[in-house]
């Protein structure tokens, strides 16, 4: 606790190196990184450790769990040793805080007079003390505290002896990263201790190397270090962008400024295994962009998986996944986050009509809104803030809390975007927005999860909600489908949150003179009933006739249906009572409004998906819309009317939208449909369920 000065460990240590004089780094577990603490110890007897100074923090280490009893988790600040008998210093001078300019260890290789010399190094036991040489970050000249450069491969147990390894060393206090390894392959790194680096913590842009029990207390974002407008970048403790099938295991990182980890994922190929490391105190937890800087690819992973990851204290998101791959995720936690999971998931564009399966799959992991709700220290913003708010105008930030006059806070999941790869200027990973149409396909599977401590009345009355519409997902939101969700203290009102659409969208340069569809097609499958709360299987739909014949600004109305469908051949008028008489997704007798949910819930009914494409060659300059989706032609029959992807095309006006002419509906299956264009029909069309 804050105005302690002892702390107890709850593993045994080796007296030999945890003596008296030896520093040690406390971690941070609230969201504030600078809750480090770096102290001396005075003493030490058995697991109790008395330091030269008080805490001037409180760092947690206690078990927690769900109110039934059947998960916990343990949330402890890790602590580390950073004092060595051997030690690599950086020279202190008057100017190192500005120049920033300290020690480098770099294992290469070089030719000289025809002849090759490749250095290996075995490095155990070491403090590196002000290494690294700020900006220069470069594969090419990677200036940090130790950097393994055009190493090649480390062989096990080498018959000349010449394997490298670094192991249980300390980095105390850095101004780059503390190791980096740069097509360097299979080098063991592990139990080492790195304290305070600079933009990345541990860098990895070799092949299987191996990260083994290592600990990363504060890593520092350039951007706020240097004061630089717009710097939306994300690196990590750990940066993994461009690994290529390490082994990631029992590490943890604590206080990182932008991401705990930032990696593509793991193939799911793979005979490893990730598992039990830890992030925590971070703005994003898990940050995965394979869409910008770009990626170079070794090999093509198709799918990645994250595994085993515990993640606490992500002020943003815990896992933010903007991948090309299909997505597997399992027997992850995560606690006390902004947003547990944020699915983005791209390529190919739309206009290609190219089919690429893609899904996410969440399997067996716990989704707990609040450690402890008692508390409201939960939501305190941590001080790097001021650079998202001030600098990027809140661009890299979570958008959704408090969002469009709505105490919306904490979220579990929200549904998943599938996205083209966007414009060139695009940033998709800024404010979480798509930069190009929706994808032709895409689903969310969520098998045996837990969601507990979503709730309402939260700090400032914020509302939690486990299972959330994407209030950036403007186009599409795309299916999830759920099996064996489990819920743990949550309220009703906070299983499923559906926003409404954006007003202001509703312009030339994104959705025209209409709604965007987006939030008015989330569609849940429960197949077994668990979210709706009555163990029967249905599904919950958006609610897609909002504002129908109300706000004249969004678009919705009698008025837009297309007037050959309530025109007979004859030319007569058919009366909207008698064909299309209620309005929105189909629905019947056992369909319930839910008004905390914004939503429907239903029963005997098969809702699906219905994708409806253009494959004529003016897909993009055509207007089809609004499309009618009429189920049931008669006097049960339900009008919806589709609007169709918004305008992401680098100029405004009419004269320059592009607006692609594919169409996403939500229909019910083993029903009479009629559809009618506004406009001539395409030569080609093509129809998919999903």
């Amino acid at each position: 606790m804050a105005g302690d000065n002892t702390i107890v460990l709850s593993e045994s240590v080796d007296p030999t190196y945890w003596t008296t004089g030896a520093e040690i780094i406390i971690a941070p577990t609230g969201f504030e990184p600078m809750e480090k603490e770096k102290m001396t110890i005075a003493s030490i007897d058995g697991n109790t450790i008395t330091l030269n100074d008080t805490l001037q923090f409180t760092h947690l280490g206690s078990e927690y769990s769900l109110e039934d009893g059947s998960r916990s988790w343990n949330i402890s600040a890790e602590v580390g040793l950073l004092s060595r008998n051997i030690r690599i210093i950086g020279q202190s001078y008057p100017e190192i805080g500005e120049e920033q300019f300290g020690a480098r260890v770099l294992v290469s290789k070089f030719t000289q007079d025809g002849t090759e010399y490749r250095g290996y190094a075995k490095i155990s036991n070491v403090e590196f003390v002000r290494g690294g040489q700020e900006g220069w970050t470069d594969a090419f000249d990677p200036r940090y505290a130790l950097a393994f450069l055009n190493h090649e491969d480390s062989v096990d147990n080498d018959e000349y002896n010449k394997e490298s390894y670094v192991k249980k060393c300390a980095f105390n206090y850095n101004y780059n990263a503390a190791i980096g390894t740069f097509n360097t392959n299979n080098v063991l790194i592990e139990d080492n201790v790195v304290f305070r680096t600079m933009e990345y913590g541990v860098r990895d842009e070799g092949i299987g190397n191996r990260f083994l029990h290592n600990l990363v207390v504060l890593t520092r974002f350039v951007g706020i270090h240097k004061d630089q407008r717009q710097n939306f970048f994300k690196r990590g403790c750990f940066y993994f962008k461009e690994s290529l099938d390490p082994e990631f295991k029992d590490n943890a990182a604590a206080g990182c400024e932008r991401a705990g980890f930032a990696g593509t994922g793991h193939i799911c190929s793979s005979s490893k295994r990730w598992s039990n490391n830890v992030i925590h105190t971070v703005q994003d937890g898990i940050f995965t962009n394979t869409y910008n800087p770009p990626v170079e690819v070794r090999e093509d992973k198709d799918c990645v998986v994250f595994r085993g990851f515990f993640v606490y204290k992500a002020y943003d998101y815990a896992f933010y996944l903007l991948t090309h791959d299909t997505v597997e995720m399992e027997d992850n936690i995560i606690v006390d986050s902004g947003v547990g999971i944020h699915p983005f998931l791209i390529r190919p564009k739309a206009t290609t009509h190219n089919l690429e399966e893609k899904h996410l799959r969440i399997n067996n992991t716990l989704f707990v809104g609040r450690n402890d709700p008692s508390q409201c220290d939960t939501d305190a913003e941590p001080s790097y803030l001021w650079f998202d708010k001030e600098r990027n105008n809140g661009g890299t930030m979570w958008p959704g809390r408090n969002w469009k006059g709505y105490a919306t806070g904490h979220a579990g999941l929200l549904w998943p975007i599938f996205s083209g790869i966007g414009v060139p200027l695009g940033k998709p990973w800024v404010n979480g927005k798509p930069k190009s149409f929706p994808l032709l396909t895409g689903q969310v599977y969520l098998n045996d999860n837990t969601f507990a401590n979503f709730n309402p009345g939260q700090c400032d009355g914020q509302f939690d909600s486990a299972i959330r519409t994407n209030p950036r997902g403007d186009d599409m939101q795309f299916p999830i489908i759920s099996t064996g969700t489990k819920f743990v203290n949550v309220a009703e009102s906070s299983r499923v949150w559906m926003d409404r659409p954006i007003m202001k969208l509703v312009v030339n340069e994104h959705c025209v003179d209409m709604h965007c569809d987006g939030l008015k097609k989330a569609l849940l499958i429960d197949t077994d009933g668990e979210i709706i709360g009555d163990g029967i299987p249905g599904t919950i739909i958006a609610d897609a006739a909002y504002e129908w014949e109300g706000n004249p600004s969004a678009g919705l109305g009698y008025y837009r249906v297309p007037k050959t469908m309530v025109t007979t051949v004859s030319g007569d008028k058919i009366e909207y009572e008698d064909k299309l008489p209620n309005t929105g997704i189909v629905r019947n007798e056992q369909c319930t409004w839910v008004e905390e949910w914004h939503a429907y819930k239903c029963h005997g009914l098969d809702h699906r998906l219905l994708i409806i494409e253009s494959m004529d060659i003016d897909t993009l300059d055509r207007r089809l819309s609004p499309v009618a989706v009429l189920a049931n032609p008669g006097a049960d029959g339900y009008i919806d009317l589709i609007n169709g992807p918004q305008d992401f095309s680098c100029c405004f006006g009419y004269a320059c939208q592009k607006r692609v002419s594919n169409f996403y509906s939500i229909i019910a299956t083993n029903m009479m449909y009629e559809i009618h264009l506004t406009s001539t029909p395409p030569i080609h069309m093509r129809y998919r369920v999903k």
